[in-house]
């Protein structure tokens, strides 16, 4: 991740090809499977550091900001956030980081998580891939499902989302 400043994205991506040397284009349809299903595995413990309750938020705008989906035919996990401070938020009592050349607090959990995450299925994900290699003059062929469940995981995230902020505005309106 380079520099990051006003109108710069965060971008804490896993490209599974480029991580393992790879063309994912030649991963027969069960191992793509295989693997964006334990992508989605990874993305389901990002979204809990993110929208469990920890996330330090004064208006929101950060942490509705966050979209975290698998794209299942490149067998990426995109993790990104176009506010640019969005890493740079920090619990209250914490140092905030001063330059934008370093990746803020809670940027650095979210790559903590997505490491320790991917660590944790390397092997089962090395395992799909070899196994996985389709034959010379075999097609891969996308079905698309991915994109009805990468819409219900949307809806589910944004209903999160909402329900915590309604559960802060309650809070702090009971406090005055």
């Amino acid at each position: 991740m380079g520099a990051i400043g006003p109108g710069t994205a965060h971008n804490l991506n896993v490209d599974v090809g480029q991580r393992l040397g790879i063309s994912v284009g030649s991963l027969s349809p069960a191992a793509r499977d295989e693997i964006a299903e334990l992508l989605g595995e990874i993305a389901d413990a990002v979204e809990d550091l993110i929208y469990g309750g920890d996330w330090p938020v004064d208006t929101g705008r950060s942490l509705r900001a966050w979209s975290i989906m698998v794209d299942e035919d490149d067998l990426r996990l995109e993790v990104q956030n176009p506010v640019f401070y969005a890493s740079f938020v920090h619990p209250k009592g914490t140092r905030a980081v001063s330059g934008y050349d370093e990746l803020g607090h809670s940027g650095k959990q979210i790559e903590a998580v997505i490491d320790q995450q991917w660590a944790q299925r390397l092997s089962r994900i090395r395992r799909a891939a070899q196994g996985g290699a389709a034959g010379p003059g075999v097609e891969t062929l996308g079905f698309g499902a991915g994109d009805f469940f990468q819409s219900l995981r949307s809806i589910y995230t944004m209903g999160r989302i909402a329900d915590r902020e309604r559960d802060r505005l309650r809070t702090r309106e009971r406090s005055r």
